[in-house]
């Protein structure tokens, strides 16, 4: 804390409270940085660019981030260049509108251009892996692409039919027709380097444009047609669809303003000169819904006209156009339109659409199990037959598993099953059982010489296995049994038996007893001795011994 009060203590917490908030800076960005798997900037933007989210309403800028909902406004003498996870960019021309979706994680991405009005490049420089997808939508096309160049204008005919011009420059491209209601009619075609197409729609159509050939695909004479894009497609407009105007309107030239005149008498000739003095722009003559009008400005004082305006016509104000005959696919409709200002009416033939309204597949050949059927379309509208289509098989109808023999203990089971279509069955073995034993019971107690046995029993099929306990080897050894007895002056010996089994066990030494002797008899030797005789009990062995005394 002391250290905090000097001057040197302050700059170094400062040097490294600096330090700490770095550091923590960077760790932001990296964690930031793992979220935002990709991205989408303006790369470069010339002229007006308007960019509008649920935040924003702005000119766009270099490097401004963008993302899906984002909607795009490039106005007339602008350009934008955007950029998407560093290989996709879009080039947009003047007076172009889209809107851009983007769905994008770590591994995934997403991107869709929803292009309504105008023109715009696609440039692809790396090759779209298995999860991604690019795609522009126009109001009445998809195109899908997989690594590519291509260019997409989009512009409403003086017919009120929605065109599509697609250019391919480089790879594949490939295009999915639909309604300007979004409703798709199963028309597809793939174009690829050096080919084109015309698109138009209405809300009950879309269709290729056909060359004088008959051909879908256009190839384009790039030399004999105007460099601007939507000038482009207006003349193609013009060569394949006879009448088709360029909605564009003329400029008219405009005339030359009266030069200043002085004033002239009776005599017609000139005046007294005098500096004019303009007065405000009055009109003079009103204008029509195809007809110019003016506006002069004259002098004050003497009423000379200095100025003179034209007013633009004010073009009719017509009716949104009314179906007087509904087209088909084989006949041509009609629809009509009136201005609410001078009572001019249109009118204008709506060719048939050839775009059949198919129904549902009608089947011919019904499918199988294994075997597959076929049927065909047909026009809700003229009952023309349209394509054949195979129906897929549709695969057994089995019941659920039936037992067909119970698995035991010893043997496997089966189960089988059976399709209520056709008849066929299919068997599958059931796994065998494993036994349930109880414990092991003694039948026969093991001996000391002889093995005894065990039991058990499965409480499920009631099956026995038995085991063999070994031999105890412990011998049951009773009293020593002689063999050999023991004399007075000998050993003797014997042995020991089991009293179980009866086997002879370790032979052992009798201890000899020593004699046994008793007095015989006794003889007179003299009056003042006499002799006693011995003899022993056991083994008969005497001796005599003279002993003092009388008998």
């Amino acid at each position: 804390m002391k250290m905090l009060k000097t001057k040197k203590g302050k700059i170094i917490f400062a040097c490294v409270l600096a330090g700490l908030l770095i550091a923590a800076g960077v760790i932001l960005a990296v964690v930031l940085h793992k979220e935002e798997y990709r991205s989408i900037s303006v790369e470069a933007v010339s002229g007006s660019v308007t960019v509008v989210n649920d935040n924003n309403n702005d000119q766009a800028y270099k490097g401004q981030r963008l993302y899906g909902g984002d909607d795009v406004t490039v106005s007339e003498n602008s350009d934008l260049t955007m950029c998407m996870n560093n290989d996709k960019y879009l080039y947009a021309a003047e007076n172009t509108h889209f809107r851009l979706e983007d769905r994008s994680t770590k591994n995934a991405s997403r991107i869709r251009i929803i292009l309504d009005k105008g023109s715009e490049l696609n440039e692809l420089t790396e090759k779209l892996n298995t999860n991604e997808s690019y795609e522009v939508d126009t109001p009445n096309s998809t195109m899908s692409v997989r690594g590519t160049k291509f260019r997409v204008t989009v512009f409403t005919g003086s017919d009120g039919l929605v065109y599509t011009l697609l250019e391919v420059e480089e790879g594949v491209v490939l295009v999915q027709l639909k309604t300007v209601t979004g409703e798709y009619n199963g028309v597809e075609k793939e174009f690829t380097k050096g080919q084109s197409a015309l698109i138009r729609a209405d809300i009950d159509f879309s269709e290729f444009v056909k060359s004088e050939k008959g051909e879908e695909v256009l190839e384009l004479d790039y030399s004999a047609l105007p460099k601007e894009p939507v000038e482009r497609l207006l003349v193609l407009l013009k060569m394949l669809i006879p009448g088709e105007e360029d909605k564009k309107p003329q400029e008219e030239e405009k005339k030359p303003q009266d030069e200043d005149k002085k004033p002239q008498d009776d005599n017609g000739e000139s005046g007294k000169e005098h500096e004019h003095t303009k007065g405000p722009l009055e009109i003079t003559t009103e204008a029509g819904c195809e007809t110019k009008g003016e506006k002069t400005a004259k002098c004050t004082e003497c009423g000379e006209i200095m100025q003179t305006e034209e007013i633009d016509p004010l073009g009719h104000e017509f009716s949104d156009w009314t179906i007087e005959k509904e087209t088909s696919c084989k006949e041509e409709g009609s629809e009509s339109r009136k201005c609410s200002r001078c009572g001019k009416t249109e009118s204008r033939v709506v060719s048939a659409t050839g775009n059949h309204k198919w129904g549902k597949l009608k089947e011919d050949v019904a499918p199988g199990c294994l075997t597959k059927g076929s049927g065909h379309y047909e026009c809700t509208i003229c009952g023309a037959e349209g394509e054949r289509e195979t129906i897929a098989a549709k695969g057994h109808n089995y019941s659920a598993w039936t037992t067909q023999k119970k698995a035991t203990c010893e043997e496997s089971g089966t189960e089988i099953r059976k399709c209520s279509s056709c008849g066929n069955t299919e068997t599958r073995s059931i796994t065998r059982l494993s036994h349930n034993w109880s414990g092991y019971k003694t039948v026969k107690q093991a001996t000391c010489a002889a093995a005894g046995s065990q039991e058990r029993t499965c409480s499920l099929c009631g099956k026995k296995e038995t085991k063999s306990v070994p031999a105890t080897g412990n011998h049951s050894f009773g009293s020593l049994i002689t063999d050999v007895p023991a004399g007075c002056t000998t050993d003797g010996y014997g042995h020991y038996e089991c009293s179980v089994c009866g086997a002879e066990g370790e032979q052992e030494t009798i201890p000899k007893t020593g004699h046994d002797y008793k007095e015989k008899s006794k003889e007179k030797i003299d009056d003042e001795h006499y002799k006693v005789t011995y003899r022993c009990e056991n083994c008969g062995s005497e001796y005599s011994a003279t002993k003092a005394g009388k008998i």
